[in-house]
């Protein structure tokens, strides 16, 4: 859509796309560059240089991550309304959802109101306020307190637990872990002995089994973690795997 729809009517706009979702496309129009995957430090670079985040998600489950780092980086964003879904109540100025036949208009009127008033250090204000890591650990503890009274204790389940954080989503979790115990909640991880997530033709991904410990945040008295092996299902699944491979290669030739 970004490429095909909305940078062609909009020359004077320069487009950049991140992430593996570059591998499956080409194209040639001049203000459009797919920068492929990016370190944690490129990200933020290219963020805070950008005007607007655009988000034409149409499909997917769960809370799109992207806006929170949009959002996080005081990018004033646009999106659909299947794309804000989790973000609810936050002011137009942060996040404005429409229609995908709605959005070239808008870019435009989001770049004049840009150039008139750039406010990012307020977005970035408004969004930690309610949607950090620091604000949801406290609002958590608050609950569970609530909840468990003298018992308070949290069991949290997540995909991976590493000190340093491998990626951005477990970089939000070991904060959202260490915020809730900072308010008094003793919290059990369990978590798989993953290091490293690799892709996988265009759907899947793979977890390298790496030598050695794994290490864990470490710290905090009230934080107790306990890892378990993670079992590699590809092997046992080969249709899936020549379908997924088949996908990749007809998006190359496209």
């Amino acid at each position: 859509y970004l490429i095909d729809e909305l940078a062609p009517v909009h020359p004077e706009v320069t487009f950049h796309i991140a992430g593996s979702v570059c591998d499956g496309f080409e194209t040639s129009l001049p203000n459009v560059r797919l920068l492929g995957r990016l370190s944690d430090e490129d990200k933020t670079r290219l963020l805070m240089s950008c005007q607007l985040a655009i988000n034409p998600m149409t499909q997917g489950s769960g809370s799109n991550v992207k806006v929170a780092d949009y959002l996080m980086h005081g990018l004033a964003v646009l999106s659909t309304p299947f794309g804000a879904r989790g973000y609810e109540g936050l002011a137009e100025d942060d996040l404005r959802t429409a229609s995908l036949s709605e959005f070239a208009s808008i870019v435009t009127l989001l770049r004049s109101e840009y150039e008139a008033s750039d406010r990012r250090d307020e977005r970035r204000a408004r969004f930690s306020d309610r949607f950090s890591m620091k604000a949801f650990g406290t609002q958590y503890g608050v609950a569970i307190r609530t909840i468990l009274n003298a018992k308070r204790r949290a069991l949290f389940v997540t995909y991976r637990y590493n000190e340093p954080p491998r990626g951005g989503g477990e970089h939000y979790v070991n904060r959202l872990v260490s915020y809730l115990a900072d308010s008094g909640v003793a919290v059990d991880v369990l978590t798989a002995k993953v290091d490293r997530i690799e892709d996988k033709d265009r759907f899947g991904s793979i977890y390298p089994i790496e030598p050695g410990p794994y290490p864990v945040p470490f710290g905090h008295p009230l934080i107790r973690v306990a890892k378990f092996n993670a079992t590699n299902v590809f092997g046992r699944s080969t249709k899936l795997d020549a379908i997924w491979a088949e996908q990749a290669a007809f998006e190359r030739q496209l």
